[in-house]
């Protein structure tokens, strides 16, 4: 990835697979240790956990799942998606509610 430069207001102009990046989720385990995160990009979600790095258009994401609330304004988030050879993903990841509705509202589900 490239970065050209710092917040301005904005999400540094970050270069990744599926284009430009919007916004940088943060994903963390039960534990609350940071364990990936999610690139909202221009084109798609680049996804990377401990155990998933994944790349797609954002009609690849088939649901974005609240599965429970947890404390520190967390909540538990089932997301499942087709890779780029058609093989379904689940991955189970904690996120920031505000991060949750985000996504929800960036891939349209």
């Amino acid at each position: 990835m490239l970065i050209k430069g710092l917040r301005d207001g904005n999400m540094a102009e970050e270069k990744s697979p599926m284009g430009i990046v919007k916004t940088k989720i943060p994903l963390y385990n039960s534990g609350f240790n940071e364990s990936g995160h999610i690139l909202l990009c221009e084109n798609g979600i680049c996804l990377r956990t401990e155990e998933e790095s994944v790349k797609v258009p954002y009609s690849y994401v088939q649901s974005i799942d609240r599965i429970k609330d947890l404390p520190l304004a967390k909540v538990l988030v089932g997301i499942s998606l087709y890779d780029q050879i058609g093989a379904k993903v689940n991955v189970e990841v904690g996120m920031a509610d505000m991060h949750y509705n985000e996504l929800k509202r960036v891939c349209g589900k």
